[in-house]
């Protein structure tokens, strides 16, 4: 999909069942996510992640700032905000951003910045010690995703961290019941988590 086109569908799902188009377990379908067990998701994710840097034999600043790019609610931005002082999530849906907004436990350290562009002009160089990007970059077409990883290198900070995920197989896209916008673009891979066919890389700057 066009960054446009991604725009309505991810805000059509956000206003109509948001915790699942973020997490599309079958059985979560239709407004069945407990938020605390939704979020805890993320916690055990991100969990996950720094146990695999931490493996990597990679060191950085854990404290100063991190980025979580497609945040859709926040399942992952929160989790990280109990690890870092200053964290931000993008995301390209309005609905999903007034979403995240109504769920920040952290408003003290976690902000949300709705982007709807592959340019990350809010940030200046160098902003982020960590950046994470999981089931985001894989519903862009490759331009796009080119343009946007090289904005995420530009915003990771000299020593920084930044692991991202991109698919080895398209997936079919959410569409929450009743359908919705953009439901018919069966090619555009989805957010599921539990996906089988996934690549990722970790980038030390």
């Amino acid at each position: 999909m066009n960054i446009k086109r991604l725009r309505r569908h991810w805000d059509a799902l956000g206003k109509t069942d948001p915790l699942w188009a973020n997490l599309t377990n079958d059985d979560k379908r239709g407004g069945k996510w407990d938020a605390d067990e939704f979020f805890l998701t993320g916690e055990q994710e991100i969990e996950e992640v720094m146990d695999f840097v931490g493996s990597r034999s990679v060191t950085f600043d854990h404290g100063r700032a991190a980025l979580d790019f497609g945040c859709g609610v926040g399942r992952l931005t929160q989790a990280l905000a109990a690890r870092f002082d200053d964290v931000w999530g993008v995301d390209i849906a309005p609905s999903m951003i007034d979403a995240a907004n109504r769920y920040n436990r952290r408003p003290e350290t976690c902000h949300y910045y709705l982007n709807d562009r592959t340019e990350l002009a809010r940030f200046d160089d160098g902003s982020f010690d960590f950046i994470y990007s999981n089931i985001v970059l894989q519903h862009m077409q490759p331009r796009d995703q080119r343009r946007n990883l090289a904005e995420l290198v530009r915003v990771l900070a000299p020593g920084g961290i930044f692991v991202f995920q991109l698919p080895s197989a398209p997936l079919p896209v959410p569409v929450p019941k009743g359908g919705g916008r953009d439901s018919s673009d069966a090619s555009s891979p989805s957010r599921r988590r539990s996906s089988s066919a996934r690549t990722g890389a970790c980038v030390e700057r």
